[in-house]
């Protein structure tokens, strides 16, 4: 046997299989039997779930298969495989719970993938074989080209196209490669930013050449008409700053407003004249006769209210005084009225209220004593005595009492019978009766117990005698000083109208004297402002607007000439300042640009060498793609296809249409074969497998594309795992399979494990690969599984027996 032999099997609560089962499979053969769903595929399934931690099949079909591997109703499972490797035990498997699959140990990746392609053909992949393959990509990672991989021992040329793949579009590189993409964005950067100094150089040697046009203009204001530059323009600008126009002008505009001052005081003064000064001189007189009038008649009453006013409210502060604020006043003690007049009536009220809710309770209680009364003459009990004696009247027959046994006949009244049911009613009266006081001795303890306690809230807030006595006595005084205040209000209003008049006719007249003053002042200070500024006045009239107007037109036209040359000074300074920065900014941008082109310089010289690399690459991809396409051409031809053919002729020797891969004869940047049909006996190629060969035939076409994958390939795993791949096989292919198995097993040293549910074919297959020599053994596993038992796996073991009839015979 090889290096690698799977010795055993243990599986628990896996798919269709209930409960664990232990099975052995160290043999060169081993047939599986079972009914369908007795869980044949589901061994299977468990050595490549145990051997690379998955199920290619299930997974191709459902993504989230893992979380369906349990059996059903239980809660974790269990597959694991003992494999001996070059005399040494290793064991491989997975556990498996309600969220998926555990690995604990696995093949590595390359024998977990022969393993699951080149090793083990599941039932659910026969039928999807041909297609899977005539559907491959090109791309290195599909199974074609990994089976190109295998086949032809590419690893190399495979690893140089893939390292190369790359380099045939840019955008690869720049995925791949972060010093290529540093690099071309680099370059287009420094283009962009050697382009865009370029610009902002322009534009500042631009704006530099428009700021010395503009102060060649202005430098004309002071008659200074020379050419500017950028070698002289800081000592024409030195020139035209030496004379100091914003000083005489904040001085001239500081003369202007002083000027408007006394412009204003002239204005003001000169709004009153003489005629106006003797009308306001009368009324004045008038006034003040009337205003003395009044005050020598009213002045003693209006005083006394302003006391009586403070006595009764000291601590209310009125807006200012009286006479001009009696209306406050009268407010103050209209409110203090309304007030008072508020606690009288709540105590008034209070008192009424507590007399009221007194007789109430002597009432309450008068009645609770009658009721107290009637209560002790009636028995309490009355009306348990009552249902006694109606109970005891149906044991009275006649006469005789039935308590005492006194004979009732001989008190000469009624008889006893009509005795006992008077009282009965007599009894029941008295008990409702009792039910009615007590209800209405409830009722007037209720109502006793809201007066009184009317009169405990009422007696807290109740209000001494002397404090209404004392309520009542200043009520009646702030009644009398308002009705004092509004009887005197006409003569309150014509004193405060009388005083206001006085006052403002005094006012005004004041205001006309100290104008008088302020005009023959100003005169004088006109004069002086006009000989300080510098100005002649010899040639005017003695006029005060005259010579208001005359300095006003000296200072303005000062104003406009200082404010020409100021305004020249102020822009001068700022084109000095603009010229300077300008300057030192071109300078700045020349250093730049200087350091942009030669970092750009290098930069490019870097990139182009980078692409050199590319195309040098490109180059060697398309002789590495060249020689591959060669090889693949030739292998695919002399040895894939060949050994393909041989065994479906073997298995079909009847069908005149053979499987193949076709391969484009010119060379191409990638494998892109297509499966064909060839005749047998030469001719134009056919079509597709699926459209020239029957169900049958198709079916032997992917089972010997399988085998023929699996024998072309260097052999890591000597393992035939087969699930029911002769489903719909006749007779006669079935034969030459049987035969291809034994030619496996025997020659080839391949550990061949085939399962089949059809009873007959197990039986033809276990004795045609029974042993044919000592070392060789066949085991046959049986599968069972019933509703209510876990699943049951019996193995028998076949060994080799030398057949002794010729020997005899001889």
């Amino acid at each position: 046997m090889s290096d690698f032999l799977l010795k055993s099997l243990s599986v628990k609560n896996f798919r269709s299989i209930k409960g664990t089962i232990n099975v052995p499979l160290d043999a060169n053969v081993v047939l599986v039997h079972g009914e369908n769903g007795a869980g044949k595929t589901s061994l299977l399934s468990a050595i490549e779930l145990a051997l690379t931690g998955k199920v290619q099949s299930l997974l191709r079909a459902d993504r989230t298969y893992s979380t369906q591997l349990l059996f059903r109703g239980a809660t974790d499972g269990r597959v694991s495989v003992a494999v001996d490797e070059q005399g040494e035990s290793r064991e491989f498997g997975s556990s498996i719970n309600e969220n998926g699959i555990n690995t604990l140990s696995n093949f590595e990746d390359d024998l977990a993938d022969f393993f699951s392609e080149r090793a083990f053909l599941p039932q659910a992949l026969l039928s999807q074989l041909l297609q899977i393959y005539q559907e491959s990509s090109s791309s290195m990672d599909s199974p074609l080209a990994r089976f190109v991989g295998d086949l032809l021992g590419l690893d190399r040329l495979d690893a140089l196209e893939g390292g190369l793949q790359m380099l045939k579009d840019v955008r690869n590189i720049r995925k791949s490669s972060e010093t290529w993409v540093e690099v071309e964005s680099e370059v287009d950067r420094l283009n962009v930013s050697s382009k865009s100094k370029s610009i902002f150089r322009a534009e500042s040697q631009g704006k530099i050449d428009a700021l010395l046009l503009e102060l060649q203009e202005r430098l004309l204001v002071f008659e200074l008409d020379k050419e500017a530059s950028e070698n002289n323009f800081q000592e024409l600008i030195e020139l035209a700053l030496i004379p100091a126009h914003e000083q005489e002008l904040r001085s001239t505009i500081r003369r202007q407003r002083e000027l408007s001052a006394i412009r204003q005081q002239i204005e003001a003064a000169s709004t009153f004249s003489q005629a106006d000064y003797a009308s306001m001189s009368s009324e004045a007189v008038e006034v003040s006769s009337a205003y003395e009038l009044w005050k020598s008649n009213h002045l003693n009453t209006i005083e006394g209210l302003e006391k009586r006013f403070l006595y009764l409210l000291p601590r209310s502060s009125l807006s200012g005084d009286f006479l001009e604020f009696w209306e406050e006043s009268l407010k103050h003690l209209t409110t203090e009225k309304e007030r008072i007049e508020k606690r009288l009536s709540a105590a008034r009220a209070d008192r009424t209220d507590s007399s009221v809710d007194r007789e109430a309770v002597s009432v309450s209680e008068k009645q609770l004593k009658i009721i107290d009364e009637e209560l002790s003459t009636i028995p309490s009990k009355s009306e348990n005595l009552a249902s006694l004696l109606a109970e005891l009247s149906g044991y009275i027959n006649d006469e005789i009492c039935p308590v005492c046994d006194r004979d009732f006949s001989e008190l000469e009244a009624d008889n006893l019978t009509e005795h006992v049911h008077s009282k009965v009613r007599h009894l029941s009266a008295s008990a409702e009766r009792l039910l009615a006081l007590g209800r209405a001795r409830n009722d007037e303890e209720t109502r006793l117990r809201s007066a009184s306690k009317r009169i405990d809230e009422r007696q807290a807030r109740l209000l001494p005698d002397e404090e209404v006595n004392s309520l009542e006595r200043r009520h009646s005084d702030v009644q009398a000083v308002v009705l004092a205040t509004k009887d005197c209000s006409d003569i309150l209003e014509r004193g405060r109208s009388l005083r206001a008049m006085e006052v403002g006719t005094r006012r005004r007249l004041s205001d006309f004297q100290s104008m008088n003053s302020t005009l023959t002042a100003a005169r004088e200070t006109l004069q002086a402002f006009a000989s300080d500024i510098g100005v002649d006045l010899s040639l005017l009239k003695d006029s005060l607007s005259n010579l208001d107007a005359h300095i006003g037109e000296v200072l303005s036209a000062r104003e406009k000439a200082h404010q020409r040359c100021a305004s020249a000074q102020t822009r001068i300074r700022e084109l000095k300042s603009d010229l300077l920065r300008l300057v030192d900014e071109r300078s700045a941008q020349d250093a730049e640009i200087a350091e942009l082109e030669g970092e750009l310089k290098r930069t490019t010289n870097a990139f182009e060498r980078g692409q050199d690399l590319r195309k040098q690459a490109a180059d060697l991809r398309t002789i590495v793609d060249s020689v591959r396409s060669g090889i693949i051409r030739s292998e695919f031809n002399d040895r894939l296809n060949h050994l393909w053919r041989d065994l479906f002729v073997r298995l079909a020797p009847d069908e005149p249409f053979v499987p193949a891969f076709s391969v484009p004869k010119s060379r191409t940047e990638r494998l892109q074969p297509k499966l064909i049909t060839n005749f047998r006996n030469g001719g134009d190629a056919g079509g597709t497998p699926g459209a020239m060969l029957s169900a049958g035939n198709l079916n032997t076409a992917a089972l010997t594309l399988f085998l023929a994958l699996h024998l072309s390939v260097p052999q890591k795993l000597p393992w035939l795992i087969l699930d029911d791949p002769v489903q719909s096989m006749d007779d006669v292919h079935i034969s030459n399979f049987a035969a291809l198995l034994r030619t496996l097993s025997k020659e080839h040293n391949r550990q061949v494990m085939i399962a089949v549910h059809d009873r007959q074919l197990f039986e033809y297959l276990r004795l045609e690969l029974s042993p044919a020599f000592p070392e060789d053994t066949l085991l046959t596993l049986e599968m069972a599984r019933s509703e209510d038992q876990d699943t049951r796996c019996l193995a028998q073991r076949i060994s080799f027996k030398a057949d002794s009839t010729f020997g005899q015979v001889a």
